[in-house]
């Protein structure tokens, strides 16, 4: 017997939630491993929002934080809303 839609959906969640909210997190975003380090994170505790990833930072995340050549990375240099760069006298920007 073969697995269900539902209990495919449910072994994939996990992936498609955050790890701090729990909240549903649809799209895919990459940071450098120095960066998700600094946040607390190991490539296999899952996803973050960007909400709870400022807070484990301590800081808003900019445009910087994301490389422009990662294809995940796309949607974010063409629309979301995020700082051009870190303020003035910043050194976390990357």
């Amino acid at each position: 017997m073969g697995t269900t839609g539902a209990e495919r959906r449910a072994a994939i969640e996990p992936w498609c939630r955050c790890a701090d909210c729990d909240e549903e997190w649809p799209g895919d975003y990459m940071v450098s491993s120095e960066l998700w380090a600094e946040a607390g994170m190991s490539p296999r505790d899952g996803r973050l929002c960007f909400t709870c990833l400022e807070k484990r930072l301590g800081r808003a995340l900019t445009i910087l934080d994301f490389s422009p050549g990662i294809p995940a990375n796309k949607p974010i240099h063409f629309g979301y809303n995020l700082a051009e760069a870190p303020p003035e006298g910043d050194d976390n920007g990357r």
